[in-house]
């Protein structure tokens, strides 16, 4: 797709989708980094005011934390799954429920969770922002952007993506291309549930996903997934 910018802040990919008199911004967290935001958009020549949709595939802090920022200084208007509303409106990220996928992604956890700030800004919820259910939601009347967000859980209850007619899927977390080295291949390093996971890849599969665009890491094939998939088939 044309049109695709992207804004890393922490290892985390904020992702800006040119729409109907503006942008669609899927995510935009890590708390006190919101000059870095801004600046980042400047240096794509794109006006804070022209965000008009901030997609929020999950609750987690580096995902959400400025979008109320973000709101202060614009009318967008917010995207997310019904199940990450409480967590959102409370500015909490709920990490009591998730796993690391392995021992090595446990330590490594260990070392680095002292130093992050997982609380954030809670985010006020209006009559005008979009709560998804389970079913599918077609956002091109709303944006302009042919595409369908629905819901992908595994890393999170409530997650979702957003899949394009193209082929590219933005997906939160619930793939990753990152830390490959610690054995995890493209799972995400910590999920809630990761067989909820498998099954949210088989959805974008079978919704005919071709390219995966994750919040952390670069975009790769969904022919990864499937490999992944067939290899855990294996072991069941």
């Amino acid at each position: 797709m044309k049109d695709i910018n992207v804004i890393n802040i922490n290892s985390t990919n904020f992702y800006l989708l040119k729409c109907k008199e503006g942008y669609l911004l899927i995510d935009a967290g890590w708390v006190g980094k919101y000059n870095n935001f801004k600046k980042a958009l400047s240096r794509l020549n794109i006006s804070i005011d022209s965000i008009k949709f901030i997609l929020i595939t999950h609750h987690h802090h580096d995902h959400t934390a400025l979008v109320q920022d973000i709101r202060k200084e614009t009318k967008c208007k917010i995207i997310l799954h019904k199940y990450e509303t409480g967590y959102i409106e409370k500015g909490i990220t709920c990490i009591n429920e998730t796993r690391q996928f392995n021992i090595y992604l446990r330590l490594l956890d260990r070392v680095l969770s002292p130093f992050i700030k997982y609380d954030y800004t809670p985010i006020a919820l209006n009559e005008s922002d979009i709560i998804i259910n389970n079913g599918h939601y077609n956002i091109y009347d709303l944006t302009g952007i042919k595409g369908e967000i629905f819901h992908t859980p595994g890393h999170s209850k409530g997650s979702i993506s957003l899949l394009l007619s193209n082929g590219d899927a933005f997906v939160g977390d619930v793939a990753m291309n990152i830390l490959k080295v610690f054995g995890h291949k493209y799972r995400p390093v910590e999920a809630e549930d990761y067989s909820e996971i498998y099954k949210s890849w088989e959805k974008l599969i079978q919704y005919g996903a071709r390219n995966i665009y994750p919040s952390h890491g670069h975009k790769f094939s969904v022919d990864e997934l499937r490999k992944c998939l067939s290899e855990e088939r294996k072991f069941i």
